[in-house]
């Protein structure tokens, strides 16, 4: 006979449809992935109810699986909130709480599960601790730790004076709790390449070699996302960090851009049919359109993109400032960069974040604030060319001939190949309008 007390798993439709739950489409949306109608859809949802001994949805996708496995490791990156006390003399600290459980929620990656302290529950890649502090009900802790030797990777006294602080400090917070954890994924990942679940941690690793731009990474991070892949598992986040590898390789002329264009266009063309509504596949196809130089298609996607309750807004930010420029809104760009600084801490900017900035700077006619920004960046950076480009142009407007030499000199030390066809490109990254006063300060670059 078999085991009666034996809990009935989830078969792999289920288990599917439980995934997109946790990526945050409706009934309607995952009825379009999946192509199965809407009876069906919730015929699959009552029954994942029953077998998770549920009764909703939000207690569904808090579900621990701990049984969720496949034959090459764990499916899910799991983060267990750990709540200290039950807010009550605390409202305004508790909805702060709450939203930053949503945005997580609305990153798509991540199975939350929320316990209380004294339930000794250690389980998950990281865990967030949340209370508010003895004696004061506006002030909400935050700590967040990973699994490895409860290592804290974080932690924050937020203030919330009123309600209206909620949103800016939800999108400081959320974004600071994820960015911590793909840079730990990513330094596990490069001590042990067999952690797992891996598309998380491979993921994390070519995220964090891109945004450092060390171009020996290029190609073992293209590959290991092509072969993630092919699990088909998570693929509309593993797409949209193949858009971002592929966009650095081609801005930064790594590759050809069209090879580029090539291979990200198979990838993005199935990530959309399968998942078109994920934020991961929305940003995927706004990056596809900016290679191609369709500027005001990849605006429409990134301006969707900010209509999400996801911490990416945030990030998407500075390629919207960019695409504003692109396309003579000025006062719309300064006003995403703003908003930018405002939610982006200074510690967390990578040297790359500058270059919108400097475009900016560039096109308002403030050549001195322009010159600024590139040298930030060029003293991590020197091998980027957007900014030398840019400082070359600075020097050349004010007149200061010995340093446009010299900033020519190391453009082409570094760029040896750096061609017409190249700064053709570059000069096309501005609008119509800017066009010829950039072309007027780089016209003598190869003489």
């Amino acid at each position: 006979m078999g085991d009666s007390g034996k809990k009935q798993e989830l078969t792999s439709r289920q288990k599917e449809i439980l995934s997109l739950l946790r990526k945050g489409l409706t009934n309607s949306e995952i009825c379009f992935a999946l192509n199965i109608s809407a009876n069906t859809v919730k015929v699959h949802l009552a029954n994942i109810y029953r077998i998770l001994e549920v009764t909703n949805r939000t207690e569904a996708v808090s579900t621990d699986l701990t049984s969720s496995m496949d034959s090459e490791g764990r499916e899910e990156v799991t983060l267990t909130i750990c709540q200290g006390d039950d807010f009550l003399d605390s409202p305004l600290p508790h909805a702060l709480y709450l939203s930053i459980v949503q945005a997580l929620q609305g990153c798509g990656v991540f199975q939350i599960k929320v316990t209380q302290p004294d339930d000794g529950d250690r389980q998950g890649d990281y865990r967030i601790n949340v209370s508010t502090m003895q004696g004061d009900n506006q002030t909400l802790f935050i700590a967040l730790h990973k699994k490895e030797g409860d290592t804290l990777l974080w932690s924050n006294l937020p203030k919330v004076c009123n309600s209206e602080d909620i949103s800016l400090l939800t999108e400081q917070i959320s974004i600071q709790l994820l960015r911590q954890m793909v840079l730990a994924a990513a330094e596990s990942f490069e001590e042990n390449p067999s952690v797992a679940p891996q598309w998380w941690y491979a993921s994390c690793f070519a995220i964090s070699k891109m945004e450092n731009r060390e171009k020996n990474e290029f190609d073992r991070c293209a590959r290991v996302q092509h072969s993630l892949l092919e699990n088909e598992r998570h693929g509309d986040f593993i797409a949209g960090v193949l858009a971002i590898a592929y966009h650095v390789a081609a801005t930064e002329k790594w590759v050809d851009e069209k090879e580029c264009i090539d291979n990200l266009g198979i990838v993005i063309n199935e990530t959309m049919r399968k998942n078109p509504s994920s934020v991961y596949s929305l940003y995927s196809i706004a990056l596809f359109n900016m290679l191609l130089g369709n500027h005001k298609e990849a605006l429409n996607y990134f301006e969707l993109m900010m209509h999400a309750n996801s911490p990416l807004r945030a990030i998407c930010r500075r390629q919207v400032s960019q695409l504003y420029t692109l396309t003579g809104q000025g006062d719309k760009a300064r006003q995403q960069i703003e908003e930018y600084d405002r939610c982006i801490p200074a510690a967390m900017y990578q040297p790359f974040h500058f270059v919108e900035k400097a475009f900016h700077h560039f096109t308002l006619g403030e050549y001195g604030e322009c010159q600024k920004v590139a040298e930030q960046l060029l003293i991590c950076h020197p091998e980027i060319i957007y900014p030398r480009l840019l400082s070359i142009a600075c020097n050349y407007r004010d007149r200061n001939f010995d340093q446009y030499r010299k900033q020519c000199r190391i453009l082409f030390e570094y760029h040896p190949h750096f061609s017409k066809d190249d700064l053709k490109h570059f000069i096309n990254c501005f609008s119509p309008a800017h066009r010829g006063k950039i072309s007027e300060c780089l016209k003598n670059l190869f003489e």
